[in-house]
């Protein structure tokens, strides 16, 4: 499915699996810069992270 969808730049859900890079979907994101810096204010420690959010936005 994402082969016939990636033309379209059509991102994955982040909770489904995956056979894109984090570096690919934040590519497809256009505000992935604002999601990271957001994240770094409201959860400086990373508390509320995990594996594939810390991937995709880390925090700075």
């Amino acid at each position: 499915m994402e082969g016939a969808l990636r033309p379209f730049g059509a991102r994955p859900h982040w909770g489904k699996a995956t056979g894109m890079s984090p570096a690919e979907i934040t590519a497809l994101t256009r505000r992935a810069t604002d999601c990271a810096a957001l994240r770094g204010e409201v959860d400086p420690t990373g508390k509320f992270g995990n594996e594939l959010v810390d991937a995709l936005f880390p925090i700075a």
